[in-house]
């Protein structure tokens, strides 16, 4: 199989809640790569076979068989084969209001964009149907856009399940579980950590405890690490200003958001969009792939 091409586009990302934009399957040449670029919407590769790497963000990951990674619109990456191993891979494109919300179903966000699905042929066979029904002009849109639905859906699926055999299912890695789901969902809303604790049925102190035992991290600073990543990606992706896009990142006081932000992000939050500091990370992507 050698092929790509482009799907229905469809540019109205204001008004739908998830519409695909493009896809596409291609075995790549020795040595092939893309970038340093970006794209103005959400792209995933998964990979059938060969090896290769995707860097993002100062980040390198190793990617072989079985193993895919998300773009987001405007950030600048590479990505390669190797010259006696290239990859043979699938690939997505889409874009709409809900989107980083089906991302982070899936386990995908800002701080991780590698993803491994145990049964390729399940995912292949999906990412086949959706590039067959999309080249046919008198299927309908409809069919399509149904198919990338069930892609968002095993996806998801093979997150819980890698949660669950990680976790060992416990009861305290349940509720762990349960808590980073409530704040990867709900993060936008005003709530505090002792009403967190109080719905998973602790206490806060014993909540908290557990909670780091197995983040790595208080929940109170894995909320703030959430709403700040958010809130950047706000800054490089709409016109909100900062008022508004501490309202929709959970900070009823702008004044705490601009404290939060300089603490994590070492500039206020009106020096890093106003001049557009996320640029100096994709600037230093450049070097890293010379």
């Amino acid at each position: 199989m050698n092929y790509s091409f482009t799907s229905r586009k469809t540019d109205d990302r204001s008004n739908v809640d998830l519409a695909l934009y493009e896809c596409g399957a291609e075995q790549y040449r020795p040595n092939y790569h893309v970038g340093p670029a970006a794209r103005d919407y959400y792209l995933i590769h998964y990979i059938d076979s060969g090896k290769g790497k995707f860097i993002t963000k100062n980040r390198t990951y190793e990617v072989s068989k079985g193993d895919g990674f998300v773009i987001y619109p405007g950030e600048v990456v590479y990505y390669g084969v190797e010259e006696d191993d290239p990859w043979h891979c699938y690939w997505v494109g889409f874009h709409g209001l809900n989107t980083l919300q089906y991302l982070e179903h899936c386990g995908l966000n800002d701080e991780n964009r590698l993803f491994h699905f145990d049964d390729d042929g399940l995912l292949i066979d999906n990412m086949s149907a959706i590039i067959q029904s999309s080249s046919n002009y008198s299927v309908p849109y409809i069919k399509s856009l149904g198919l990338l639905y069930i892609f968002f859906s095993l996806l998801t699926e093979q997150h819980n399940k890698n949660n669950k055999n990680s976790m060992n299912l416990s009861k305290e890695n349940i509720h762990v579980l349960q808590a980073v789901q409530y704040i990867q969902h709900q993060y936008m809303h005003d709530f505090k950590i002792s009403e967190l604790a109080d719905r998973l049925g602790f206490n806060r102190s014993y909540f908290c405890s557990i909670f780091k035992k197995y983040m790595k991290v208080s929940p109170k600073q894995y909320l703030m690490n959430i709403r700040i990543s958010r809130a950047c990606e706000l800054m490089k992706h709409s016109d909100l200003n900062i008022s508004e896009i501490a309202r929709s990142t959970g900070f009823n006081d702008p004044l705490y958001f601009s404290k939060i932000f300089k603490k994590l992000r070492f500039h206020s939050p009106q020096v890093y969009k106003s001049q557009e500091l996320w640029k100096q990370e994709d600037n230093s992507l450049l070097d890293k792939t010379r």
